[in-house]
């Protein structure tokens, strides 16, 4: 299903399919199953994770050791990522963009949001963390089209 996104991918970072993007490890995707990822975000990171992290224009789609980290150890994802937002990558200025699982978890496919600077946790009210996200694209797949075209919002 993601070939052809793949694909994309791949040409906007100059490099063929198999250079950058690979298969997960059944561990790492259980990992991401775990943090509440759904099956359409999971199923891209299959076959498709990139190796580091896969950067076009000042936007990044983070690797999936990557993605664990930033929601296990660092801000704002480890502050997050209980709310239903799940950092999945960022920008050279600083903004996350988050797979928004929506105030139950249940969203799939899953709109993408972004965030800029700090994110005030409000005690880790999702209202106010969502209050301050900005739509970056309505599914995962739109967000990696976006992306490989250079065209993601900030």
């Amino acid at each position: 299903m993601y070939e052809r996104i793949a694909k994309r991918l791949a040409r906007a970072c100059g490099c063929d399919v198999p250079d950058i993007l690979g298969p997960t490890e059944e561990s790492d995707l259980e990992a991401l199953a775990g943090l509440g990822l759904p099956e359409s975000v999971v199923e891209f990171y299959r076959e498709f994770s990139p190796m580091e992290s896969l950067e076009v224009e000042d936007a990044r789609l983070w690797s999936v050791p990557q993605i664990l980290e930033e929601n296990r150890d660092f801000p704002p994802g480890a502050d997050i990522h209980e709310l239903g937002f799940i950092v999945i990558g960022g920008h050279r200025d600083g903004s996350v963009y988050c797979v928004d699982l929506g105030a139950d978890g249940t969203n799939d496919p899953p709109p993408i949001v972004t965030f800029s600077g700090v994110v005030g946790t409000g005690g880790h009210d999702r209202d106010v963390v969502e209050s301050q996200a900005r739509s970056a694209a309505d599914t995962f797949d739109e967000f990696l089209i976006l992306l490989s075209k250079g065209e993601l919002p900030v």
